[in-house]
């Protein structure tokens, strides 16, 4: 999850030096913004399965908190507010999604 200049997204690190003043994110409000920030470092540019975006998410969630599942996914980017293509290639495979 890091940039192409192995720097973190500028949202994050934004929300890191908030995080010194007033504490860390909620897991309510944590969860769409890491995908408003996968979707900022070009992570949606190509077809996804909510397996990969869980994981790369989950990258960036404390190992103490529940992680993000692929079946909650969808969920959390439609909070983010990102506008998603999504295709199923057929029954057998799970959903895609690009920006």
């Amino acid at each position: 999850m890091r940039g192409t200049e192995g720097e973190f997204c500028k949202m994050w690190e934004d929300e890191l030096a908030k995080s010194q003043t007033r504490g860390p994110m909620s897991k309510r409000a944590l969860y769409p913004f890491l995908m408003k920030c996968l979707a900022e470092e070009g992570f949606f540019d190509e077809w996804r399965t909510p397996g990969e975006i869980a994981f790369e998410a989950n990258k960036r969630v404390s190992r103490t908190w529940r992680p993000i599942r692929p079946s909650t996914v969808r969920r959390y980017m439609q909070k983010a507010g990102l506008k998603m293509q999504e295709r199923k290639k057929n029954k057998a495979t799970p959903y895609e999604y690009k920006l």
